[in-house]
């Protein structure tokens, strides 16, 4: 689903035609506020605050702007810029747009390597930082990291300064950017392109891909959609909160100056919650954009300060608080707005979409979300995978599309590939979106609501898919490693019976081979011997049946050697498996080849115990102990001894390989287990990581997550009812009032007709009369409250005519509160025995402060034409001066003459000064 309003969201203020036309950074600062104060710049370090007008800042930016193109800086050159929030990083930041550069800010917190690394990714050629005096530089922090990543990577290094007679200059060191200078084409070089890059900006620190190229265009829509949806008018002030090395700090500077308004940069360029208040009054502050965490620190201080029964937070009424960044609770959003009295708005602005997408109002809220889209904005929410929009309540990624989104990373390839998505469902006008690398999800409503970072949230999902396809595979190998056991032994099994087997029928056979053989040779000697000789014969034949059984019981004892030699050579052979397959497990072969020899090994083991335990052998010595004793007598007693040996040394050596075979199995279960065990973990421990951050998006914490829960609006209608009532009624009096102030007037004219002709038959006789000499005369109107804040001189001749300027107080006021040691002001028209009616000054000193005459003069005369220069200037002890009626203020006995004294009382003055106000006679005037 993806929402895009083209209309404000907030109360649409005066139409804004020229802001409306501003598509190019060079347009900054606007003339059309050329006398409204644009900065205000607390000291970093040493120094004072200082106040500049759009106009004064306009002459600085062109001023670095010409020496910058002096030196060959080209439109799209790659300028670098590492300084806290300063006035001197504002200047150069608009000089640089105003050739045609790009900006790249970098944060100043960054180590030297990362510094190295920003510089790389933004392509930068030219770096730009703080001079420092020689002997602090080693000292600096700052300084020694720009300057070695500078000689690192080859850079040209520029410093900024500031002087209180020059403003802001930058200090070359000799070095050009270029042998010929950069204005060859005349005034055709300042000409920009809407869709030029205006800053390469590091979305992070760490990932080269990161740099976003923000075009003018980029930029200036952001911009006006910031002023219009939070209806931004002239004269309103704001604090820079957030560094101008990020894109809310870059936002918030271009918004304040497009809209006539006041920037304050805080000393040291650090956004002090201690001190906010104090700034915030003396300023007059009535808005804020600053990051989540600042916003809270601001209301945990604030809170401090209340309970210590401060009251600094109640002469500030802020208008709004813009939060960026994350969300907060419900529970502690209604505890900020409390605290800060004014309401907490979360906005929706990441770098892509140039700071500015989605926002609540004053009229359009919902907890714990951040609001709907922005003017001229556009918020789509896509699903990861088939990368098609979502339905509304379906969380996806957030993507963001317009005019003011990049086009996409510096440089970024596949990076690029990955974050856009194009949009090719309508052919004519094709839509390009830019994933913010969010997970959210948007309600029927159109209210945004962000989950977390799609990045780890997609990790953390990676995680736990591996997690749970490792322990399938470890469940699957041991299954297998079981089976492939079991088979081994079985194999083992048969082919130990088969090798039995063969050795049984192999023996039996020898022993039919030899009985038939000793059979027949009985046969053959009884059929020869003589019957004369059955005596000798008989003995011949006992002898000869000794013998035959000598032979068969040999033939025997040779067939049982060699079924011994046989079983010894398998035992032998099964020892051979069994070290190869132990070698083999020392060595961390494949496990499952090993697993088969092991068990095949056991198997084999196990028959040939079987096979030396034959119930046989017993059967046989029971049945034939005659032959047993002639095969025992019958083999050589060192073979004998040799074989039994040889067989007790490799049932030793059986025992000693099954018992390392079985502690090694058991270790390797073991490690099956312990491994089987933390893949488990792990599955688990990412599975409740998953649940946690799906509580935590339901259950919403204090910051950074988003589901909501619906405000109710309380409205007083019988408020409003006699409210209206209120206004009609005063409708009423003021008609009536009307109708008698006509009838008054239709009455003076009667009566002035009745004069006129009166008058004119005394004229006849005044002819006569001759006219003496005219005297210098004074005309002097009485000042009517309604009429108190316009102020005119008139110039004029006695003998013929008189001429009328009109002054604004309002802008005299203006001028005179950049002085830096005027705290307050306040200009009125005021009646002088010489002069006539003409401007006058009340002066309120800050502490401290060296304050004369002459230098008010002086300072009004620099800024000021000659006829809106004050007449004279009075030192005021009102502690509400700003709020001053003028023209009760002409009579004020508060009012002190500064011309009695070098300065203020209890100040002392070091030197006066030596310019002195003329004191040549002026004409009369008239003030209305």
């Amino acid at each position: 689903m993806s929402i895009s309003r083209m209309d404000t969201l907030g109360v649409r203020g005066k139409p804004w035609e020229d802001q409306r036309r501003f598509v190019t950074l060079r347009e900054l600062p606007k003339s059309a506020f050329f006398s409204k104060t644009a900065v205000a710049a607390m000291p970093n370090g040493r120094g004072r605050t200082v106040m500049y007008s759009h106009g004064e800042v306009y002459k600085m930016v062109e001023t670095v702007a010409s020496a910058m193109r002096e030196s060959g800086v080209r439109p799209g050159t790659v300028c670098a810029m590492l300084a806290p929030n300063s006035f001197d990083l504002v200047v150069y930041f608009m000089a640089v747009q105003w050739i045609g550069a790009v900006a790249a800010p970098i944060d100043t917190s960054l180590s030297k390597e990362e510094i190295v690394s920003a510089l790389k990714s933004s392509k930068a050629s030219i770096v730009a930082s703080p001079l420092v005096d020689e002997d602090e530089r080693d000292d600096n922090e700052l300084w020694c990291k720009v300057d070695s990543a500078a000689r690192e990577l080859g850079l040209i290094s520029w410093h900024l300064y500031r002087t209180v007679n020059t403003g802001v200059q930058i200090e070359m060191h000799g070095v050009r950017a270029s042998e010929s200078a950069a204005w060859n084409g005349g005034s055709a070089d300042y000409k920009v392109d809407p869709d030029a890059v205006a800053v390469h900006l590091a979305a992070t620190a760490s990932a080269p891909l990161a740099v976003l190229p923000l075009t003018h265009r980029n930029l200036a829509e952001a911009a006006k959609s910031f002023v219009e949806t939070y209806d931004l008018v002239s004269g309103q002030a704001t604090m820079v909160c957030s560094p101008l090395s990020t894109i809310q700090g870059v936002l918030t500077l271009i918004a304040a100056f497009l809209s006539g308004g006041l920037v304050v940069l805080p000393g040291d360029g650090v956004f002090d919650v201690t001190e906010f208040w104090n700034v915030a009054a003396l300023y007059e502050i009535s808005w804020l954009s600053a990051d989540v965490e600042d916003v809270v620190a601001l209301h945990t201080e604030t809170a401090t300060q209340i309970e210590n029964c401060s009251s600094k937070h109640s002469d500030v009424q802020l208008a709004f608080v813009r939060c960026t960044g994350g969300v907060v609770a419900p529970e502690l959003m209604s505890a900020m707005a409390e605290t800060l009295r004014t309401p907490v708005l979360c906005a929706y602005g990441p770098a892509e979409a140039s700071g500015n997408s989605c926002t609540n109002l004053l009229l359009s809220r919902r907890a714990q979300s951040f609001g709907k889209t922005a003017t001229n904005c556009a918020v789509g929410v896509f699903d990861p995978e088939t990368r098609l929009p979502v339905e509304a309540g379906t969380v996806g990624d957030v993507g963001v599309a317009g005019e003011n989104v990049a086009t996409g990373f510096l440089d970024g390839g596949e990076a690029n590939a990955s974050y856009i998505i194009v949009d090719e469902s309508d052919e004519e006008n094709s839509k390009s979106w830019f994933l913010t690398g969010d997970r959210g999800h948007m309600d029927e409503d159109g209210f945004l609501f962000v989950s977390g970072d799609s990045r780890k949230m997609r990790a953390a999902e990676l995680v736990a898919i591996e997690a749970e396809k490792a322990r399938l595979e470890e469940l699957e190998r041991f299954a297998l490693e079981e089976e492939t056991r079991r088979s081994g032994e079985e194999y083992a099994a048969a082919a130990m019976a088969r090798q039995l087997a063969d050795s049984d029928e192999e023996s039996e056979a020898a022993s039919e081979e030899q009985s038939g053989t000793g059979s027949e040779a009985a046969s053959d000697s009884s059929e020869v011997v003589d019957d004369d000789s059955e005596e000798s014969g008989s003995e011949e034949s006992d002898e000869e049946t000794e013998t035959e059984g000598t032979a068969t019981a040999e033939s025997e004892d040779d067939s049982r050697a060699k079924e011994a030699a046989a079983a010894a050579a398998a035992v032998v052979a099964t020892a051979a498996a069994s070290a190869v397959a132990h070698d083999r497990l020392g060595n961390d072969s494949d496990g499952d080849a090993d697993k088969g020899a092991n068990n095949a090994e056991e198997g084999t083991r196990v028959l040939a115990r079987r096979w030396e335990n034959q119930p046989r052998d017993t059967e046989v010595e029971e049945v034939r102990p005659a032959k047993a004793q002639v095969v025992q007598s019958g083999l050589d007693k060192e073979t004998s001894d040799a074989i039994l040996a040889r067989m007790a040394e490799i049932e030793a050596g059986q025992k000693r390989l099954e018992v390392e075979l079985a502690a090694r199995h058991a270790q390797e279960l073991a490690e099956l287990e312990a491994r089987l065990e933390a893949a488990e973990a792990e599955a688990a421990a990412a599975a409740e990581e998953q649940r946690r951050a799906t509580e935590e998006a339901r259950s919403m914490p204090a910051v950074n997550t988003v589901l909501m829960t619906p405000q109710l609006l309380s409205i007083n209608m019988d408020g409003i009812e006699a409210a209206v009532t209120a206004a009609a009624a005063s409708a009423e009096d003021s008609a009536a009032s009307t109708a008698e102030a006509f009838k008054a007037a239709e009455a003076a004219k009667k009566a002035a007709e009745t004069s006129e002709r009166a008058s004119q038959s005394s004229q006849q006789a005044i002819r006569a009369i001759p006219p003496p000499i005219p005297h210098p005369a004074v005309v002097v109107e009485e000042v009517p409250e309604s009429a108190s804040r316009d102020v005119s001189l008139a110039a004029f001749d006695a003998q013929s005519v008189t001429k009328v300027i009109k002054v604004s107080l309002d802008d005299i006021e203006a001028v005179m509160r950049q002085h830096p040691a005027v705290a307050a002001v306040r200009a009125f028209g005021k009646a002088d025995t010489r002069y006539g009616y003409d401007v006058y000054c009340a002066i309120v000193a800050k502490k401290g402060a060296r304050l004369s005459e002459a230098w008010l003069k002086l300072h009004a005369q620099s800024m000021l034409p000659a006829t809106m220069v004050p007449r004279k200037f009075f030192a005021c002890s009102l502690p509400s001066l700003g709020a001053a009626d003028r023209v009760s203020l002409a009579s004020e006995r508060a009012l002190q003459d500064l011309s009695a004294s070098a300065g203020l009382s209890n100040v002392k003055q070091i030197k006066a000064p030596q310019w002195k106000p003329t004191t040549a006679a002026r004409p009369a005037t008239t003030a209305q």
